[in-house]
């Protein structure tokens, strides 16, 4: 049989309740011929199974069973298996909208683009959410394509994986992979990708619904040492606009609340069961992010931040760890039992 013109790499770990839907959504995709490589990364609630139910009863899809280790070592294995001339990453819990492959890839063949991405919508349990997306056009040359991953990163149309296709030849020969990082893998990802690529085709149509997570998903998905990952991320992010020559502040000023946001949500995070926190332990953990020089570094101008991230902000800078702790308490308790009132606080 012929090789498919794109081979649809999906993460699989504990997404049960969202996966066979997601999955119906990539199956249910018209136009070039695909494969469905179905990573089961080590699940526990019945997710593998369910990838083999359906690989049963369709020929497209196959399915590889792997301990767990993660969503970016879940990638790369699906890139070593990947017989398409292109490579797509959806998430299992995400939908793709009608036609998102046909068009990314008859705009990638059309424009011989090295990466082709389209816009996204974000949405919960409460609806839809933002629509993100950007004009077409074609970015043509190193320094072009750096100066976009710069203006959008470290979110935006570029940070993430699954709203693109990647051509396989490229992906390959430029050795990308997905760093063995637990969080942020795909924006270490993009930052290889970015660096190397030489023509980058956007099209304008928001071909993909991206789910938010929940508060109680945030807390089984942020592992203990969130915050050395979310360092990691903004380092490499300044270290990149430092290697391409980038001196604006535009760029720094998404990084900068993007790293705070994310460390604020660690501060919640000290709430979670999975991370085993004492009260003692909680005050320590804000302490040495006090004392932490990329926290440091990003900290002082407020926009780009909600204003309980801003709350939180001030009061780790000015060593008020109680009063910090505290407004984290009363942030997740509205969040859990006055919703109305937590988003209009919020």
């Amino acid at each position: 049989m012929a090789n498919p013109l794109i081979s649809v790499i999906v993460p699989v770990y504990n997404a049960a309740a969202y996966l066979e839907a997601g999955l119906a959504s990539v199956l249910a995709q018209e136009g070039p011929s695909f494969e469905v490589i179905a990573v089961d990364d080590g699940s526990t609630d019945g997710s593998g199974e369910l990838c083999d139910r359906i690989a049963a009863s369709d020929p497209r899809v196959r399915v590889i069973h792997k301990e767990n280790g993660g969503a970016g070592s879940a990638r790369n294995r699906g890139i070593d298996e990947a017989r398409g001339r292109y490579l797509a990453f959806p998430d299992g819990d995400d939908i793709c909208m009608p036609g998102m492959l046909a068009t990314l890839a008859a705009a990638a063949e059309k424009s011989g683009a090295q990466v082709t991405l389209c816009g996204y919508q974000a949405f919960d349990e409460n609806g839809d959410g933002e629509r993100v997306w950007l004009p077409a056009q074609t970015l043509q040359g190193r320094a072009t394509v750096r100066r976009f991953a710069a203006s959008q990163f470290p979110r935006g149309v570029a940070g993430y994986p699954w709203n693109k296709l990647y051509r396989a030849d490229f992906i390959r020969e430029n050795r990308i992979r997905y760093p063995d990082m637990r969080r942020f893998q795909d924006g270490m990802f993009n930052l290889q990708v970015f660096d190397r690529a030489e023509r980058v085709r956007v099209i304008p149509d928001v071909l993909y619904r991206y789910k938010i997570n929940t508060q109680t998903e945030i807390f089984q998905k942020f592992p203990p040492d969130m915050l050395e990952l979310l360092k990691q991320i903004t380092e490499g992010f300044f270290d990149a606009l430092e290697r391409w020559g980038i001196e604006e502040e535009e760029p720094m000023g998404r990084i900068r609340p993007f790293f705070l946001n994310g460390a604020v949500g660690c501060v919640d995070c000290l709430y979670s069961p999975r991370w085993h926190c004492s009260r003692k332990e909680r005050k320590a953990w804000l302490k040495r992010l006090h004392l932490d020089p990329t926290f440091r570094r990003c900290a002082g101008p407020e926009e780009g931040l909600s204003r309980y991230a801003a709350l939180i902000v001030r009061l780790v800078m000015g060593e008020k760890y109680r009063r910090a702790l505290a407004a984290a308490r009363i942030k997740l308790f509205l969040k859990k039992h006055c919703r109305r009132l937590f988003r209009t606080l919020k």
